[in-house]
């Protein structure tokens, strides 16, 4: 039945009234827990004033609080150093670390998975602007380095992993390099070495993606010759080509400067990975990613097995105490990487390097002038018909 005009003013009256005092009573709650916030918020801040400058055990986030989970891989790698594999830019490192994930993952390592492997980046560690609030208010460092924030950043980022019981994979430069130093001296890190053999396809990467000092030896170009700003975005267009343009009156200094690095690399890379492990130097190996991956560009099988023991030397510094207490597995391996044997093509370099002719044609020149001299290296030699 339908209710009176009056009766229905009085319940809407009624109504009111309750909601109102419902809202005085929600009111009073938020004030109350906005005066307790405050007091514990003070009271943080008193204890920060009073420790400013001293040591602070590395805060995490509270839901990573508390005993290290082994439910999933039924192994604890709460105490596990972080996994590095040294390497310059444009030398295969992505597809190296891509496929070093892969083959830990498939021995039941357990992982942590972190938006980028190049954590050593400011822009590319989460935990970049979390480290600096605990530098300037917890340690009172007042305008705290780039250094001093990434390094404290990889201390948030190793203790978070540690609480999840993954292991951090991660690369870093071969130098001198602040997250490097601290890995090696602080951070007990297990490290391995990767680097590429031909210097040419290096000058050719830098130069299509705009790393370093590339305009020193070129630019990067569309195929019509008009200059490109692709750069490392190109990666992520495969439907768009881009070349290197190089110069002539510079490329033979700038293969020299990369050979040379290559060798002062490998040779710094060896005594860190040494350094790691507890071996002699002379007995470590730094692997190529050449060699690494030659079983993606033919069907010979000699090749394929000779790829596969050297992914066993790569890895071969990861699988020690206390990650693992066996080699790596070679049918795990071949598990891995047989799906990709005789995969790609490789281009020569006339489809990559714009003025092929010339560069070709440079660098014969400097092996004819050079060819009695066993000192020089044959860059006409890294040439790819």
């Amino acid at each position: 039945k339908r209710l009176a005009p009056d009766l229905i003013s009085k319940r809407v009256d009624w109504q009111l009234i309750g909601m109102f005092s419902f809202l005085l009573s929600i009111g009073a709650v938020l004030m109350f827990l906005a005066a307790s916030s405050f007091s514990d918020t003070s009271h943080v801040h008193q204890l920060n004033a009073a420790n400013a400058g001293q040591n602070q055990n590395i805060k995490i986030p509270n839901d990573k609080v508390g005993k290290s989970d082994t439910s999933v891989s039924g192994k604890d790698f709460s105490h596990s150093p972080p996994l590095v594999i040294l390497s310059q830019g444009c030398s295969g490192s992505s597809v190296t670390f891509r496929t070093t994930h892969a083959i830990l993952e498939a021995h039941g390592i357990s992982i942590s998975q972190q938006p980028a492997a190049e954590l050593y980046k400011l822009q590319k560690n989460k935990f970049a602007q979390q480290a600096e609030d605990i530098l300037i208010q917890e340690q009172g460092v007042s305008h705290p380095t780039n250094d001093e924030i990434i390094v404290k950043a990889m201390e948030l980022l190793l203790q978070q992993a540690q609480h999840e019981n993954k292991v951090v994979v991660m690369k870093a430069p071969p130098s001198n390099h602040p997250v490097t130093h601290w890995l090696m001296k602080s951070a007990n890190a297990r490290f391995t070495h990767t680097f590429r053999a031909n210097v040419l396809d290096r000058e050719v990467c830098r130069i299509r993606d705009c790393f370093g000092r590339y305009k020193e030896i070129g630019h990067p170009v569309f195929p019509n010759g008009t200059e490109s700003n692709l750069c490392f975005k190109r990666r992520k267009h495969h439907e768009i080509s881009t070349m290197a343009y190089m110069k002539p009156e510079t490329i033979i200094n700038a293969l020299q400067t990369t050979q040379r690095i290559n060798d002062e690399v490998i040779q710094f890379a060896m005594k860190t990975v040494a350094h790691s492990t507890n071996h002699d130097a002379n007995s470590t190996t730094s692997v190529s990613y050449e060699t690494l991956f030659a079983h993606e560009y033919t069907p010979d099988e000699s090749i394929y097995q000779s790829t596969v023991q050297a992914w066993i030397d790569f890895l071969d510094p990861f699988f020690t105490s206390p990650i693992s207490l066996s080699p790596p597995n070679k049918d795990i391996i071949d598990q891995v990487l047989r799906k990709d044997q005789n995969s790609l093509v490789l281009n020569p370099h006339s489809h990559v390097i714009y003025n092929h002719k010339e560069v070709k044609a440079t660098l014969e020149e400097y092996d004819q002038r050079n060819k009695n001299n066993n000192n020089k290296l044959s860059f006409a030699s890294f040439w790819r018909s």
